[in-house]
C-alpha cells in the first residue's frame, strides 16, 4: 500500500483546519489553535518523513538502512492514520505546500552523489525525527483535548526509535 494518497489527504484536512482556525472558524470539539497547529506541523514532517524513507528504499546503498526506510513508511502510514482522525469530515481539504527547505532538501538528495547520499539522507532523517519528538513532548505537557493526549503520549516512544536507529545508522 502506498503512503503517499494517505499524507497527502491528511496533509490536506490538516491544512484545512489550521486555516479554518485562523480564521476564526474552526469547528474541532475539544482542539485548541494550539492543537490543530501542532497537528499541522506533525502531518508536515511526516510528509517529510515518508519522502525521505521512499529515497532511501530505492538509492539507500546498505540493507539497514533500506529496512529502516521500510519501518518508517510502514509506521508512518500508520501514524498518518491516526493523526487523520483527528481532522473533521466537514472540512474542504485545502492544498498542502511543501516546506521550501524539505523541497530543498530533497532536490540535494536527487543530485548528490551515493557516497554523500546515505549521510545526508540520515542526518536528515536523525534531525527530523529530533525535532518531530521535542514537539510531541512539549505538546505532551500541553495539551488539552482528552482524544489527542492518548495519541501525542503513545507515538512518543516510536519517535524515539526511530531517531535512535537514525542515531545508530549515521554512526556506522
Amino acid at each position: 500500500m502506498n503512503a503517499k494518497p494517505f499524507a497527502s489527504l491528511l496533509l490536506c484536512f490538516v491544512l484545512g483546519l489550521a486555516s479554518r482556525a485562523a480564521l476564526g472558524e474552526t469547528k474541532t470539539p475539544g482542539l485548541t489553535s494550539g492543537e490543530v497547529a501542532f497537528l499541522k506541523a506533525a502531518a508536515t514532517s511526516a510528509a517529510l518523513e515518508i519522502r525521505l524513507a521512499r529515497l532511501a528504499v530505492r538509492q539507500g546503498s546498505t540493507v539497514a538502512l533500506q529496512a529502516y526506510a521500510g519501518m518508517l513508511m510502514q509506521d508512518h502510514r500508520r501514524f498518518s492514520l491516526d493523526l487523520k482522525a483527528f481532522t473533521a469530515e466537514e472540512f474542504m481539504p485545502a492544498k498542502l505546500e511543501m516546506r521550501v527547505e524539505d523541497a530543498a532538501l530533497l532536490h540535494r538528495l536527487g543530485t548528490c552523489d551515493l557516497a554523500e547520499f546515505d549521510a545526508l539522507l540520515l542526518l536528515s532523517l536523525l534531525s527530523s525525527h529530533e525535532a518531530t519528538l521535542a514537539a510531541f513532548e512539549a505538546q505532551a505537557s500541553d495539551v488539552t483535548s482528552q482524544r489527542l493526549k492518548p495519541f501525542v503520549t503513545e507515538t512518543i516512544p516510536l519517535l524515539r526509535a526511530h531517531r535512535d536507529m537514525a542515531a545508530r545508522l549515521s554512526a556506522e
